[in-house]
């Protein structure tokens, strides 16, 4: 099954809280199932992708636009696209 945008987006906004520890990884990838379906274990993926993104290490999983795009917000929301 192919990883839609929707759930990318998800994934960005469930990462977000894991990295500001307003949630947890746990819970996260449960809440993005939930929502959009994905695989629980590609939700996890995703999740610890982006939290590495938010520390600013490099973690590729995904070479998709949407992903890329969003991997830049989380390492700097400031950044002009």
């Amino acid at each position: 099954m192919e990883i839609t945008n929707e759930q990318v987006i998800e994934a960005y906004e469930q990462g977000k809280k894991v990295f500001a520890n307003k949630s947890t990884l746990g819970e996260a990838k449960l809440d993005i199932s939930g929502k959009t379906g994905m695989n629980e274990g590609s939700a996890q993926g995703y999740v610890h992708t982006f939290r590495k993104a938010g520390k600013g290490q490099v973690y590729k999983l995904h070479k998709g636009h949407c992903f890329i795009t969003l991997s830049v917000k989380c390492v700097d929301p400031t950044r002009k696209e």
